[in-house]
């Protein structure tokens, strides 16, 4: 990987990826969703998603990100 990054940006990475792992981890321990955390707030994990409906009605859109086909 020190071919194609600096150790600076090996660290942020390193860091990153921990972060989010260590968040999926503690949402599942802690049986809620993204849209619950600091709900309707610019610190939200979920922008957008102020309530489970919205997260729903997102998720059931055809465009939705995760719906598409990839090339």
């Amino acid at each position: 990987m020190h071919r194609h990054f600096s150790e600076p940006e090996l660290v942020e990475l390193g860091c990153m990826i921990g972060l989010t792992l260590g968040q999926q981890s503690w949402l599942r321990l802690l049986n809620i969703d993204h849209h619950q955390v600091l709900a309707g707030t610019s610190a939200s994990m979920a922008p957008g998603y102020e309530s489970e409906d919205a997260l729903k009605r997102s998720k059931s859109d055809p465009q939705y990100w995760a719906k598409q086909k990839r090339l």
